[in-house]
């Protein structure tokens, strides 16, 4: 059975926060759902730790430490869901996102993308800029084909390298006009 969503996460050298990333997304997925972490050259604790999840769901894949677009894009061409999601593994998801957002799509068939909240950690003496205080999205915000996007100009499409770090997308849709739903 095809998976209805597929998470990406991509990691390297995270020890310290990638279970909990992982344990966020599970708690919100449905029997069937994947997620996919790509160790991308770790040379810390992170595939013991790895390892050590357990759940059937979970497929554990090696990026070869070719960088974090080169281990999205890995992820993205061995999923199988209808909807794509992406997660650094030092973030998290908080309770609800995930059904708010697929929710958003089903609802709107001509919709290729949602976007919302993800919880942001600081770790001591990171550089914190204005926009990175940014911490919440309040909207859930879609994006309909024909219209530039709000998305730094990165987006998921046919045959296009995975990017809109963080969002749900529809497979083989394209990421483009925002739409902001109260």
């Amino acid at each position: 059975m095809r998976p209805e969503t597929s998470v990406i996460i991509p990691v390297r050298n995270g020890a310290r926060f990638v279970a909990e990333a992982i344990a966020s997304v599970l708690m919100q997925l449905g029997d069937g759902d994947e997620v996919l972490a790509i160790d991308d050259g770790s040379t810390d604790e992170t595939p013991l730790i790895l390892a050590k999840v357990v759940h059937p769901g979970l497929r554990l894949l090696s990026g070869g430490g070719r960088g974090v677009s080169a281990a999205r894009n890995m992820g993205f061409a061995a999923s199988r869901g209808e909807f794509i999601a992406f997660l650094d593994h030092d973030d998290i998801w908080p309770a609800g996102r995930h059904g708010t957002l697929t929710t958003a799509l089903r609802q709107y068939e001509d919709l290729d993308a949602a976007f919302g909240r993800i919880a942001r950690r600081f770790e001591p003496g990171a550089l914190i800029t204005p926009e990175s205080r940014v911490e919440r999205m309040r909207r859930v915000i879609g994006h309909r084909a024909g219209e530039p996007s709000r998305c730094s100009g990165r987006g998921v499409g046919r045959d296009r390298e995975a990017g809109c770090n963080r969002a749900p997308v529809r497979r083989g849709g394209s990421v483009c006009q925002t739409v902001q739903f109260e």
